[in-house]
């Protein structure tokens, strides 16, 4: 399964209306938000876009990792 990484503060535009725009488009692909907003209403509205999971730019490289590889078998991450 394919997995997306973006963020939610594309320059010109955010990952929430990307998340928005793609979604319909790509529904067998798992879709990541890499942040640094950690406020709950910004994950609630990538998540009601259609993001799989999200995690935090602080998180290590092995949760990062293991996120990937826990969305490419068609799981959920937080």
């Amino acid at each position: 399964m394919d997995v997306v990484i973006c963020d939610i503060g594309l320059p010109g535009t955010n990952g929430i209306e990307l998340l928005r725009k793609l979604r319909p488009f790509l529904p067998d692909v798992q879709f990541m938000v890499f942040t640094v907003h950690d406020d709950d209403l910004r994950v609630f509205e990538a998540l009601k876009a259609g993001a799989n999971g999200y995690m935090l730019k602080d998180s290590s490289p092995i949760a990062l990792l293991e996120a990937i590889r826990e969305l490419a078998q068609g799981g959920g991450h937080r």
